[in-house]
Parts: structure tokens; C-alpha cells; sequence
């Protein structure tokens, strides 16, 4: 039940071909189990940027714990210490433990209370973004409702101008088989190796993880186009009864007509008409249209947990360092239209 509940066991399933991947249980002296955590084993890339310009990158061996969920009780500082000390025992060259999708309560106090006595330390990714899901109403119109209908015509009026602007008209390719991921591969590639993400954070999206996804039933993700032209694609899975809106992306050149949000409402549409999910989990962020869209919000942070010694100190302090500065520059042209515009279009 706590796989089931959690972002972690699409992770598990997904990633589980082509990294190392486990389950670890944790129980106490009287044998009552505490949690189950989903665990794979990946590098994880920290990347420290200041004005849109990435100024370093560093990867380090983690074991990501995406979406653990508790059965009994919160975690104590003892049992952190202890799920650390089991992961080091399976794959001594890990360097820390990442923890995602926490929601803000106990456990993120007992994470924030580790015992530097023990040479631990937990360094937070981010704090309480907004973790959007939507559970979806029996009715397609009941689920537009949730946005103003000017909005949904402003929408519209963005889409027809896209289709204009590129002499195409709109559609949406839903991808759930290997076919379908092979046939359009370099195109989902080629469009999301453009987005923010992978340009500042150096996210990237494996096209095998999808094979995997797609041979274990769980894929079903969408793309937009414009004729054969690709506007925006969302790798999505789908199973117990939640679709995970996972890694979105869109092509920067076509921003101003809203692409995600075209997506979205596609997508929507689509799940409606077959094979609906009970939920869509946008996951954390703090993207307008996803709180748009969704009726759902819990608060989760990010942290890494870590033993480690000179390299990973120095890893997350310049983490810090350039997190400080960051915002700092942000602050010093916030005040300016011209300073707006600047940073809203850094994202792109």
C-alpha cells in the first residue's frame, strides 16, 4: 500500500532497468513495521546558477528515495541515521541520500533535526512548493469549470494563433507502446533537450526509460503538434489509478501561445474519453496553470541527506552560495518592467 501510494513506485518501475533498484523496509525492536521506501540508485546532477548563467555542475552517486511514504508513525532522527547507514551498506560509493516529494509536517523536522553527532547532515533542495493533483470529476465539463471561462477563450484564441503562426494545425499524439515511442523518439528528444530544464539543470529524458514504461504497461504520455512540427510533450505513466505528470517540457520559440497549458487541456480531453485515471499528479512546482487545474494541494519539499566528506561540503555550500546570489540579482532588477521580462524569459 505505501508503494502503491506513492510517486516513488513509478520511479522504482521505470528507472528499475537501467539502474540498481531496491525496496528497503524499516521495522523497530518490536517488529512493527515503520515505512517502506522505493530506492534507486542514479547520479544526481547539483547545478549552481546566477542570472540564467549555470556557473558549475557536480554529480554525485545518491540513493533516491522518490515518494517513501510512512505506515505507522514519522521518522525519527535514529531511523534516518540508520536507513543512511543500510543504504551505504548495500552500495558503499553512495554519497548521500535524496529524499523528494516529503510533505511538510514531522518528518521534514525530524530530517531538519539530524544529529550532527552522527556526521549527518540534510541540506534542503527546496521547501514547500506545491504539490498540485487533480481528482478528476465524472464530468469533462465539471473538470474545465475548475478554470473561468474567459480564461479557457484566451486559451483557445492562443491556439489558433499558434496554428497560424506555423501554418499547421493542432494536434495531440498520445504515445503508450514502443512503437509509438520509436517512432517518435528524436523528436521528444530534440524538443525537451531545449527546455530550461535540461539547458540550466542538465535534466534529460532517456527514451529507454520509456521502452521500460511502455513494456510494463505504465506508460501514456502526449505530445502536441503542429502537423509534424513537436510544440510540447509531457512523459506521463499511468497505474493504481493516477496519471503522474511527470517531465513536461515545450520548445522556448513558441512560449508566448502558452504551450504547456495547450497540452494540459488536450490531454485532459483525452483522458476523458478513455481509459480515465481516478487522479493526475502534477507533482511539485509552482507553474500557474497546474494550480489552475488541480483540487488537490499538499506542501513537499526536497532534501539530501549525507555523510560525506570535503567534496560534498564544498558541493552544497557553493549550492548555497550561488542559490544567495541568484537571488539576489533577481531582487536588484525585480523592481524594473524590463528586469521582469528578463527573468520570466530566463526560464525559457
Amino acid at each position: 500500500m505505501a508503494l502503491a501510494r506513492s510517486p516513488g513506485w513509478f520511479d522504482l518501475m521505470t528507472h528499475g532497468g537501467r539502474h540498481d533498484s531496491f525496496i528497503l523496509a524499516l521495522h523497530d525492536s518490536e517488529s512493527r513495521w515503520s515505512l517502506v521506501l522505493p530506492v534507486v540508485i542514479a547520479d544526481w546532477c547539483a547545478a549552481g546558477a546566477v542570472g540564467g548563467k549555470t556557473l558549475f555542475r557536480s554529480t554525485m552517486l545518491t540513493a533516491r528515495v522518490c515518494g517513501g511514504d510512512l505506515i505507522t508513525r514519522d521518522v525519527t532522527t535514529q531511523a534516518i541515521h540508520e536507513i543512511l547507514q543500510a543504504m551505504k551498506a548495500h552500495r558503499p560509493d553512495i554519497r548521500a541520500l535524496l529524499l523528494d516529494h516529503v510533505p511538510e509536517g514531522p518528518r521534514v523536522e525530524a530530517l531538519q533535526s539530524c544529529s550532527t553527532a552522527k556526521g549527518v547532515t540534510c541540506y534542503a533542495l527546496f521547501r514547500a512548493l506545491p504539490h498540485y493533483r487533480l481528482a478528476l470529476p465524472e464530468q469533462l465539463e465539471a473538470c474545465l469549470g475548475l478554470r473561468s471561462g474567459k480564461s479557457l477563450r484566451r486559451l483557445e484564441s492562443k491556439g489558433r494563433a499558434l496554428e497560424r503562426a506555423l501554418g499547421g494545425t493542432l494536434r495531440l499524439v498520445e504515445i503508450k507502446n514502443e512503437q509509438q515511442v520509436a517512432a517518435y523518439a528524436d523528436r521528444i528528444q530534440t524538443l525537451m533537450g531545449a527546455t530550461w530544464q535540461a539547458r540550466l539543470l542538465g535534466h534529460t529524458l532517456h527514451v529507454s526509460d520509456m521502452v521500460d514504461a511502455a513494456t510494463r504497461g505504465i506508460l501514456r504520455s502526449f505530445m502536441l503538434m503542429a502537423d509534424e512540427t513537436p510544440i510540447a510533450f509531457a512523459l506521463c505513466y499511468q497505474g493504481c489509478g493516477t496519471l503522474m505528470y511527470e517531465q513536461p517540457g515545450f520548445d522556448p520559440r513558441y512560449r508566448k501561445y502558452s504551450p504547456g497549458a495547450l497540452l494540459l487541456y488536450r490531454m485532459i480531453e483525452a483522458v476523458y474519453r478513455q481509459d480515465p485515471p481516478r487522479y493526475i499528479d502534477y507533482g511539485e512546482g509552482e507553474a500557474r496553470y497546474k494550480g489552475e487545474m488541480a483540487n488537490e494541494i499538499i506542501h513537499a519539499s526536497a532534501f539530501i541527506v549525507h555523510q560525506g566528506g570535503l567534496r560534498e561540503r564544498a558541493v552544497f555550500l557553493a549550492l548555497a552560495l550561488t542559490r544567495w546570489l541568484d537571488r539576489a540579482v533577481r531582487a536588484a532588477v525585480k523592481a524594473t518592467p524590463l528586469g521582469r521580462r528578463w527573468i520570466q524569459s530566463l526560464k525559457h
